[in-house]
C-alpha cells in the first residue's frame, strides 16, 4: 500500500512537471510577455530607466536578461525562467507532503488530493509558461509555506527575501506569513518571545536583504503616479479570484461549465477554511485566505490591485485546504467527477489551444504589406508587435488612447524608444494597429476611427479575442 501510494504521488509529481515544461514555444507573447522581452536587452541605463517607470522590482528581468544573453530572445527561451520556478515550486510542495508524515495528519487521500490540484491546476500551468515573475512569486509562497508548517526560520526568510524582490505585492505575502506564525504559535500555547529567539537571525537577515527591494518600490511609487486599470475590486471579485481561478484557471471555462465550477470553487475554498479553523489550523487558514483579504482591503482603501494573477501565491495552501475535504471515499468520488470535465476545460483552454492576446495573424499580415512605419493606437499593441516585429519602425499615434491602452509610464515609453508621430509626417505604405479595448472611451474610438477613414485607410486585417476586445490593420497606401 505505501509502494503504491509514493508510486502514485511521484506520477502526479512527474505529470504536473512536464505539463510545466512542454509546449513552451506555443502561441505569441502577449503584451506583459512583450515588455519583458523588450526591457531585458536594454543597454543599461535604459534598462534601469524603464524599470523605474514601471510597478515592479527588478530581480525577475535581470533574470530574464541573464536568459536573454544566454539563450537568445525567443519565447522559449523567456518563458523557461517562470517554467523552472513553477517545477521548483510543485517540488517543493511535493516534499512538504511527502518527505515525512505532515504534521497535521492529513490523511494519504487528503495530501494526494493537494498534490494533484496543485500539480494540474490550469491557473499554474498557465502561468508557469508566461514569461513573468508570477511562478517565481508561486515558488516564494512554498518556500514561506513550508517554513511557517515545518517551523523552519531560513526557508521562509529566503521565500520573504525573493517574495519581496520578485513582485511589488510580495510584502503582502511576507504580512501574511509573519501573522500565520503567531497564529501557530497561539495554537500551540507557545510564548512569542520564543517566536522571537528561534526566528531572530533569519529575520534580521531577511528584513535587511529585502530592504532595498522595498525602498525600490516606495521609489517607484514616486515615479509612477498612474492608477491600475482595474476596477473590479468587490467582495464577489475576490471569490471569483481566489475560489475560481485559483483551481480552474481564468475566464476561459465553458459557459455551461463555470457555473458548477463558481459551485465547486466556494465548497473548496470555504469548506477548507471551515475544517481548517475546526482543526484549530489558524495558521493553514491565514496564508489561504489572508492574502486575498488584504489586497481586498487595499483595493477598497488605497488603489484597485486584486487580481488572480497577484493572488496566486495563494494557491499551495489553498490545495492544502481543499485536500483536507478529500476525506472520504464518497467525497473523493463526488468531487472527482464534478471537478474533471472543468479541470479539462481549463487546461485545453489555458494549455493546448490558446494564449492570451494571440496576434500571429496581425504580425504575418504586416510583414505581408512592408509598411514604412508600423502606427499604433495604444502603448500595449506597440509593445506586443515591436517585440514581434523588431524590423519595422514603430511608432505611436499622436491621439493615442489612454484608457487600457495607457499600459505603461511616460518614463518607460521613454526608455522603450516610443515616439508620437502624426500620421501626414509619414512616408507611406504606412501600417496602423488599431487596438479596440472596452476601456478606452467611444469618443476616443470615433476620433480614431473617423480620422482612419478621412485619410482613406484601408481596412487589412480583423482580429478578435472577443466581442468587446479587437485589434484591426488598417494600410494607408
Amino acid at each position: 500500500m505505501r509502494h503504491a501510494l509514493i508510486t502514485t504521488d511521484r506520477l502526479i509529481l512527474a505529470l504536473g512537471l512536464g505539463m510545466r515544461l512542454i509546449g513552451l514555444g506555443h502561441g505569441s507573447l502577449w503584451h506583459d510577455e512583450a515588455f519583458t522581452g523588450l526591457v531585458a536587452p536594454l543597454p543599461w541605463p535604459r534598462f534601469w530607466e524603464a524599470l523605474i517607470g514601471d510597478v515592479h522590482p527588478p530581480l525577475w528581468y535581470l533574470i530574464e536578461r541573464v536568459v536573454v544573453a544566454a539563450l537568445g530572445n525567443t519565447a522559449p527561451a523567456l518563458r523557461l525562467p517562470a517554467a523552472l520556478c513553477s517545477c521548483a515550486a510543485l517540488f517543493l510542495f511535493w516534499r512538504l507532503l511527502y518527505n515525512r508524515d505532515y504534521e497535521y495528519g492529513l490523511p494519504a487521500a487528503a495530501r494526494l488530493a493537494a498534490l494533484a490540484l496543485f500539480a494540474i491546476s490550469p491557473f499554474q500551468i498557465y502561468f508557469a509558461q508566461e514569461a513573468r515573475m508570477y511562478a517565481g512569486l508561486t515558488m516564494a509562497a512554498v518556500l514561506m509555506l513550508v517554513g511557517v508548517l515545518d517551523y523552519r526560520p531560513w526557508p521562509f526568510a529566503l521565500g520573504a527575501v525573493l517574495a519581496v524582490w520578485l513582485h511589488n505585492l510580495g510584502a503582502v505575502y511576507v504580512l501574511v506569513g509573519v501573522i500565520a506564525l503567531i497564529a501557530q504559535q497561539v495554537r500551540r500555547a507557545e510564548d512569542l518571545v520564543l517566536l522571537a529567539l528561534d526566528w531572530g537571525s533569519a529575520g534580521i537577515a531577511a528584513f535587511v536583504l529585502a530592504l532595498p527591494a522595498l525602498a525600490w518600490s516606495v521609489w517607484q511609487a514616486t515615479v509612477v503616479s498612474q492608477s491600475y486599470w482595474i476596477l473590479d475590486h468587490s467582495v464577489g471579485a475576490w471569490l471569483y479570484n481566489s475560489a475560481f481561478c485559483m483551481f480552474f484557471g481564468q475566464g476561459v471555462i465553458d459557459s455551461r461549465l463555470s457555473w458548477v465550477g463558481a459551485i465547486i470553487g466556494l465548497v473548496l475554498f470555504f469548506g477548507g477554511l471551515v475544517e481548517a479553523i475546526r482543526s484549530r489550523r489558524w495558521d493553514l487558514a491565514v496564508l489561504a485566505a489572508g492574502p486575498g483579504l488584504l489586497m481586498l482591503l487595499l483595493s477598497n482603501v488605497v488603489r484597485p490591485l486584486l487580481l488572480a494573477r497577484t493572488l496566486i501565491g495563494a494557491t499551495p495552501a489553498l490545495s492544502l485546504l481543499a485536500g483536507g475535504l478529500f476525506t472520504s471515499r464518497r467525497r473523493q468520488l463526488a468531487l472527482a467527477i464534478a471537478m474533471a470535465p472543468i479541470l479539462l476545460s481549463g487546461l485545453r483552454n489555458h494549455y493546448i489551444l490558446e494564449r492570451r492576446g494571440n496576434v500571429a495573424g496581425l504580425v504575418d499580415a504586416i510583414r505581408a504589406e512592408q509598411p514604412t512605419a508600423v502606427v499604433h493606437s495604444q502603448t500595449g499593441a506597440w509593445i506586443v508587435v515591436r517585440w514581434h516585429c523588431p524590423e519595422q519602425r514603430h511608432v505611436l499615434w499622436t491621439g493615442a488612447a489612454h484608457g487600457l491602452g495607457n499600459a505603461v509610464s511616460d518614463r518607460t515609453a521613454d526608455a522603450l524608444g516610443m515616439e508620437r508621430v502624426p500620421l501626414a509626417e509619414l512616408e507611406r505604405p504606412v501600417a496602423v494597429v488599431y487596438a479596440d479595448y472596452a476601456l478606452v472611451s467611444p469618443e476616443e474610438r470615433a476620433s480614431m476611427l473617423t480620422e482612419l477613414e478621412e485619410i482613406g485607410a484601408e481596412l487589412v486585417a480583423e482580429l478578435a479575442d472577443d466581442e468587446v476586445q479587437k485589434v484591426d490593420l488598417w494600410m494607408i497606401r
